[in-house]
């Protein structure tokens, strides 16, 4: 009679394999630790610069498009062109310049909400925990909605191909109570 149960087992011997799983636990969250290391600190870098660029769209943004768009519109009045052509121009640039100046603290707003996906990406990470959401981060961070894309694409990438790592799966994964 084969039967495989661990009650056919000496108690030693099950014990010792219940040691070396919890070891084995052990190696691979530890592998865990340093494979996630790299996109946890690239999230935490991404939300520094979110926040960063919805700061300056915010103050700084604001202030130079309405210098700049009050420059273009001294322009258009000086410009030769008959009234006809002018009014209309200056009424286009003046409907551009309020969608543009409405639009930009939306934009900000939307920015800085990435910077909190991923700033709570990071801290998942950093602690182990959250694959599922540090994968959906790791999809927003590739989305090209301003210029952190250029850092958050590499960062988003690398973030997936390491979440994607089976051994990182594994020690992520809740521990299962013997019960």
């Amino acid at each position: 009679m084969s039967d495989d149960t661990d009650y056919d087992r000496p108690y030693s011997s099950r014990y010792e394999d219940e040691l070396d799983r919890r070891d084995n636990r052990e190696e691979s969250r530890d592998f865990a630790r340093m494979k996630l290391f790299g996109p946890a600190a690239g999230f935490a870098i991404l939300a520094f610069f979110s926040f960063a660029f919805a700061a300056y769209y915010l103050t700084a943004g604001l202030t130079q498009m309405r210098e700049q768009y009050a420059a273009q519109r001294r322009g258009f009045e000086k410009k030769k062109m008959n009234e006809q052509q002018r009014q209309m121009a200056l009424q286009m640039h003046d409907t551009m310049t309020e969608a543009v100046l409405t639009f930009m603290p939306i934009y900000a707003v939307v920015i800085a909400a990435f910077g909190v996906l991923f700033a709570i990406a990071s801290a998942l990470l950093f602690g182990q925990r959250g694959r599922g959401f540090a994968f959906f981060v790791a999809i927003v961070a590739v989305i090209p909605i301003s210029a952190i894309f250029i850092y958050g694409l590499p960062v988003g990438i690398f973030a997936l191909v390491v979440l994607s790592d089976q051994r990182v799966k594994t020690a992520l994964q809740p521990e299962q109570s013997a019960d």
